[in-house]
């Protein structure tokens, strides 16, 4: 059985419990706005120490180069989209998608170029009490605002997801 998870925008959702051996699943998702500032990255890596979600997802990093590891969060396992080059900025999107080690990861989905700073992708492996392992697609999702591009941008993440 498959599961798809998509995060847009600025959605915040934590649901307790951090523990994949019992099926509990937490999810932390924000959208940054920007992730080069150090205080940004000293609030959010302390929130993610303190909750201690499953996995997390963080929106519009906005940095060329990939952050993730500026996030020193060593009980996660890290994969990022970094953010597309724009004339009078530093970057436009991006998106980091983490995992706490302690879950299989099966896949990290390869995304069409289309999708470069928009989507990350892992396939996980999350065990049950009682039942057989569970996939769960997780994708990280900064989609675009403007209803011109939304159906052209989902009809591209749809074959890839």
């Amino acid at each position: 059985m498959l599961f798809h998870v998509f995060m847009f925008y600025t959605l915040f959702l934590f649901l307790p419990g951090a523990h994949a051996h019992n099926s509990d699943f937490s999810l932390l998702s924000t959208n940054m706005n920007g992730l080069g500032n150090a205080f940004k990255l000293h609030l959010i890596a302390s929130l993610i120490s303190s909750c201690l979600p499953l996995a997390f997802i963080l929106c519009e990093t906005k940095s060329l180069a990939p952050t993730s590891t500026l996030l020193n969060l060593h009980n996660y396992a890290l994969y990022e989209n970094p953010a597309l080059p724009v004339v009078h900025s530093s970057g436009k999107w991006g998106v980091v998608l983490g995992v706490k080690k302690n879950v299989q990861v099966l896949h990290h989905l390869q995304v069409p170029p289309m999708l470069n700073g928009r989507v990350v992708a892992v396939d996980l492996i999350l065990s049950t009490a009682g039942a057989s392992p569970q996939v769960l697609q997780l994708i990280g999702i900064y989609a675009p605002s403007a209803a011109s591009h939304e159906y052209s941008f989902f009809n591209n993440c749809s074959p890839s997801c």
